[in-house]
């Protein structure tokens, strides 16, 4: 798993991975109004983000945040399942070793 959330050299807060595609992609804060974080492709293309929200109650559990997807960016193959798969694993990942500052 720590392959999956590697520091990038060009800032604490910033993490790698090689997806199965085998390019590298990163996550990083955004600097937006609504603390997102967005997962860039190895050109820069933000093709996925993640944004927190108010906790919401369901029955199946609570909800803190939404990772949504950006279809048509970068080579638009975010929605391919490997990569979808990778995506979603890796937000998680990068919201834990970043909360808790490994």
């Amino acid at each position: 798993m720590a392959d999956l959330v590697r520091r990038d050299s060009q800032a604490s807060d910033i993490r790698v991975f090689n997806g199965p595609d085998g390019y590298q992609y990163r996550w990083r804060p955004s600097n937006n109004a609504s603390n997102d974080i967005v997962l860039q492709d190895q050109h820069g293309n933000i093709i996925a983000f993640y944004r927190p929200i108010r906790p919401q109650r369901y029955n199946l559990g609570d909800v803190y945040g939404e990772l949504h997807f950006c279809r048509s960016a970068g080579a638009g193959v975010v929605m391919h399942p490997p990569l979808m798969d990778t995506v979603t694993v890796t937000a998680m990942l990068y919201r834990f070793v970043i909360t808790f500052g490994l």
